[in-house]
This record gives structure tokens, C-alpha cells and sequence, in this order.
């Protein structure tokens, strides 16, 4: 109202300025204004609901420095209690997304690894975190295992995959089977944490109109900032290239005639024959 008694809508904002227990600061300012009707309205009220975000924290698990996700993992979210003892707040199997924790009390947690995937070790250390009441940004987790990655690509000779391989990879010293896959179309057999050393790759049975292949030989090393790539060829049983499609070969028959003498025609009398062979 102004001096004179007469209504006059003003904007009005309001704004958290603490959060409530256990919940974030990430209210948006509220603006409104108070919608008055006539002269006999005695109160003018404004409804608000604001909901608050509890406190929560996002956490990712990727291979190495690839920015991959890394699945099957478990992991753990606990929290510090009296005593220096962890209570567990949170477990979960990594998948290809990130995982959200949410309604956390304020104090200190740690994120730690408990069972890692075929190929990798899990992480002795916890990963450490703090949470209090009124943050205004989620807190994000990233935690990375490192392990070799070597990729075996089964292909053609125009360099596209093959589907339908059937193939062993051996450890050369111990002949070892480390594992053992029918080649797919559009992508590599990927294995994970292997030590250094030389390795074979088996074809056990090749794949329709293709010869089988001979053992090859791979060095893997202990580099894990990249995936270490090997390709394996097919060739066609028709001898060509190995491409999308066998290579027609061409076969070319010679006719000569002879005499009694056992002396040819001239060779303007001759003639060939050509066939086409898949």
C-alpha cells in the first residue's frame, strides 16, 4: 500500500540464504508479485513450495587416461563415524554412466574400490571427500585403474574387420590360454591388464571362404597411456589379396596344332580360350 491507502504491486524476491540439514544451497531466487483483487480483500498471500536438493555427490570410474568407462567395478561410499569407524552409505557395480549418492549427511567420506574387473587390480588407496550442509556444486569423484589394454583386430586385406573367426590368445612361453573368441564384425577383441611379453594369436577355425591363418607372434609392454593395437589378416582361398570380395583369376589355354612333323601351325592359325575363376 502507498501513503494513501491504495495498493501497488511490487516485485518481491526471495532467497535462501542457509540450506536446511542434510540439504544443498541450490534455490534459485523466487520472484513474484502479490495479486490483489478489491478493496475488500483483507489479506493478499503468495504460495511458495521450494524444494531443496539433498546433498549428494557424482562419481565416474574410467580406464586410465582414455576418458572410457570402466564397467563391472564395485565400489563403496562410506562415511566416517565415532570412533575413526566407516559406515557404508553407498555400493554399487559401475555400468556406463555416471552414479549419484544422494541424502548425505554433512562430515567425511571415502570412495573406495572393493572388487575390480577381470584384468585389473583394485585400488588399495580410498579416494577421500567432504560433504557439508549449504554446498552450492555437487562434488565429482573421478577414479581411474591403469592397466595394459591390447585390442586384437581380425581383418580382411582391404583392412575392414572380419566376422567369424574363431580365435585363441596364447601366453608363447607357458601356452597358456589367456582367452578364446569368434571375431565380430565392426570391432576388435579387447583384453585388459596383461603383463609384458610375447603372446600368439591361433586361429582355430577361419571364417567361410577364407584360408586359415598361421600363429602370430605379439609383444605387449607395460605401456598403459594407449591401446596397443595388433591385426590379424585372412586371405581368400582363391590366393588374392584377402579384400572384401575373392579376386577373379584369370586362366588362359594355348591350342597348337601340329603336323606330322611335329611342327606347329603358323601362328595366325592359333587360337586361345579364356576362363574366369572365383
Amino acid at each position: 500500500m502507498d501513503k494513501d491507502g491504495n495498493f501497488k504491486a511490487y516485485t518481491y524476491e526471495c532467497r535462501e540464504i542457509k540450506a536446511a540439514e542434510g540439504h544443498m544451497l541450490t534455490l534459485k531466487p523466487y520472484e513474484f508479485q502479490f495479486q490483489y483483487e478489491n478493496e475488500r480483500t483483507d489479506t493478499v498471500t503468495e504460495e511458495y513450495n521450494p524444494s531443496n536438493d539433498s546433498n549428494r555427490v557424482k562419481t565416474d570410474k574410467q580406464l586410465g587416461d582414455t576418458g572410457a568407462w570402466l564397467e563391472g567395478v564395485t565400489l563403496r561410499i562410506e562415511r566416517k563415524t565415532e570412533g575413526d569407524k566407516w559406515e557404508t552409505v553407498d555400493e554399487w557395480v559401475t555400468g556406463r554412466q555416471t552414479h549419484c549418492t544422494k541424502d548425505l549427511k554433512a562430515g567425511e567420506y571415502r570412495l573406495r574400490e572393493i572388487k575390480a574387473p577381470e584384468g585389473f587390480k583394485a585400488l588399495a588407496e580410498p579416494m577421500g571427500f567432504t560433504i557439508t550442509d549449504g554446498m552450492t556444486e555437487i562434488p565429482q569423484l573421478t577414479m581411474k585403474n591403469y592397466a595394459s589394454i591390447v585390442e586384437i583386430q581380425k581383418t580382411k586385406g582391404s583392412g575392414n574387420f572380419l566376422a567369424g573367426a574363431r580365435l585363441q590368445l596364447l601366453h608363447k612361453e607357458t601356452g597358456a590360454v589367456i582367452g578364446e573368441w569368434t571375431s565380430e564384425e565392426g570391432a576388435g577383441r579387447k583384453f585388459y591388464g596383461l603383463e609384458a611379453g610375447v603372446y600368439l594369436i591361433r586361429e582355430l577355425e577361419a571364417p567361410v571362404g577364407y584360408k586359415k591363418g598361421e600363429d602370430r607372434e605379439i609383444t605387449v609392454t607395460e605401456d598403459d597411456s594407449r591401446v596397443q593395437v595388433f591385426k590379424y589378416e585372412n586371405k581368400t582361398k582363391g590366393g588374392g589379396g584377402g579384400g572384401d570380395k575373392p579376386k577373379p583369376r584369370l586362366s588362359t589355354s594355348r591350342l597348337r596344332k601340329r603336323t606330322g612333323q611335329e611342327r606347329p601351325f603358323p601362328a595366325q592359325s592359333l587360337h586361345s580360350t579364356t576362363s574366369w575363376a572365383m
